[in-house]
């Protein structure tokens, strides 16, 4: 059997999924909106992030990372490429997601700003005191600015 007509996890042959590449030339392009697969889940329906159901906030994002990620190193025999494909996809995809600027295009400076200079694009990443890398530096706050808006295909926002 060629690689051609191997068929991957979900049924679909290698074939297929070049026929549907070829069909949707758009898809994985630069400079292009992201796909939202699942309606937006804003606490305010509009731009504040998603909280729990008595109304407080979900964890720091970085909470959450420090406790799924812990600082033990064991390396797997074959699940190691997984991670290099995953830092590539991260770096190709993610990094390069436009973001809101300032002024003269300028980063957004989001931690440590006063409430009268804070931009409302700003949605700074809270780091718990006792967080196992960075509290040892005494990081409270990491930069994060939400990415720039774009048209959905009935000219909306969001």
């Amino acid at each position: 059997m060629c690689i051609s007509e191997a068929s991957g996890q979900h049924g679909i042959t290698v074939r297929q999924l070049m026929f549907r590449l070829i069909q949707n030339p758009n898809w994985g392009v630069s400079n292009r909106r992201y796909l939202r697969h699942i309606p937006s889940d804003y606490a305010d329906g509009i731009s504040v992030p998603r909280q729990r159901a008595d109304g407080r906030f979900l964890p720091s994002p970085r909470a959450v990372s420090a406790a799924v990620h812990t600082d033990h190193f064991e390396p797997h025999p074959h699940l190691m490429v997984v991670a290099a494909v995953w830092g590539e996809f991260v770096h190709h995809d993610v990094s390069h997601t436009p973001q809101m600027a300032g002024y003269l295009g300028q980063r957004l400076k989001c931690c440590d700003v006063d409430f009268d200079d804070f931009h409302p694009e700003c949605y700074p990443i809270k780091v718990p005191a006792d967080d196992p890398f960075y509290g040892k530096f005494g990081v409270r706050c990491q930069e994060y600015a939400r990415s720039v808006l774009a048209a959905r295909p009935r000219k909306e926002i969001g």
